[in-house]
C-alpha cells in the first residue's frame, strides 16, 4: 500500500498539513498566551474574560485539535482513497474524507475551548491552563487510565479496502465525520489530559500526540491501551499521594 505513488503523495500531504498545524500552534501559542493573559504572557495573572481572549482561545483549540489528532487518521485516510488509486479521484476521495474528519474535530475544538472557559471562570485552572488542585489532576489521570482499560471502550474502525464492503465506492463527507466521532470517543481520555499537564504546555501536547498516534497505527492497539491505562493510573495515584 505504501509503495503506491499516489498513496505516498497523500501521506506527504498529511505530514505537511500536520506540520503546518504544529507550526501554527507553536507560532500562535505565545501570542495567544499574551492575549489570554492580558499582555503579560502565560505566567501572568489570568484576567477577566473579553472578546479578544475568547477568540484567541478558540483559535488555539481549533488549531491544536487537528495538530494532535490528524496524524492518527493517516491509515484511515489512505484506506478510504485506496479503491480509486490510479486516477485523479484518489486525491478527491482522500480530501473529502479528511474534510469530514476535520469538520468533526472543529466541533470538538470548540467544545474544548468552552470547557477551558468554564474551568477558568470557576477559577479551577492555573496560569498555564492546568487544573489548579493537584488532586483534581490526579483524579483526571486515574479516570483516563480506567477509560483506557475499559473492554468496551469505543475504537475507530478503518475504512475497508475494497469498494462496497464498508463505506462503499464513494466517500462522503459524513464518512470522515463518523471516523472523527469514533476517534474522538476513543481518545477523549487523552484529550482531557490536556488539563492535567497544562493546555499551554507544548511538550505535553507532543507527548499525547505521539501516544495517540501509536495507539492508532501500531498493530498491537490493545497492548498500547493497557500500557497507557496502567501508566495513567500510577501517575494519578502519585499525583494524589496514594502511591508513594
Amino acid at each position: 500500500m505504501l509503495r503506491d505513488a499516489q498513496m505516498q503523495t497523500i501521506l506527504l500531504g498529511i505530514a505537511l498539513a500536520s506540520a503546518a498545524c504544529w507550526w501554527l500552534l507553536v507560532s500562535i501559542m505565545p501570542i495567544a498566551g499574551d492575549v489570554i493573559c492580558a499582555g503579560g504572557g502565560i505566567g501572568s495573572t489570568i484576567p477577566a474574560w473579553s472578546v479578544d481572549r475568547a477568540i484567541s482561545l478558540l483559535v488555539m483549540w481549533v488549531v491544536m485539535t487537528p495538530a494532535m489528532m490528524l496524524p492518527g487518521a493517516t491509515l484511515a485516510i489512505v484506506q478510504a482513497s485506496w479503491d480509486h488509486r490510479g486516477d485523479a479521484r484518489t486525491y478527491a476521495r482522500a480530501g473529502v474524507f479528511t474534510a469530514g474528519y476535520l469538520l468533526f474535530l472543529l466541533v470538538g475544538g470548540i467544545g474544548a475551548a468552552l470547557a477551558q472557559w468554564s474551568l477558568e471562570s470557576a477559577n479551577l485552572l492555573t496560569r498555564g491552563a492546568a487544573l489548579l488542585i493537584p488532586v483534581s489532576s490526579g483524579f483526571l489521570l486515574v479516570a483516563a487510565g480506567f477509560y483506557q482499560l475499559l473492554p468496551f471502550k469505543p475504537a475507530p474502525k478503518l475504512p475497508c479496502v475494497g469498494a462496497g464492503r464498508c463505506i462503499g465506492p464513494r466517500v462522503s463527507l459524513m464518512d470522515g465525520v463518523r471516523h472523527g466521532r469514533a476517534c474522538s470517543g476513543c481518545c477523549v481520555g487523552m484529550i482531557c489530559l490536556q488539563f492535567a499537564g497544562g493546555v499551554m504546555n507544548v511538550g505535553w501536547m507532543a507527548f499525547l500526540t505521539a501516544w495517540m498516534l501509536a495507539a492508532a497505527i501500531l498493530p498491537w492497539k490493545k497492548h498500547v491501551s493497557v500500557m497507557a491505562g496502567v501508566a495513567l493510573l500510577v501517575a494519578g495515584g502519585v499525583t494524589m499521594g496514594i502511591v508513594p
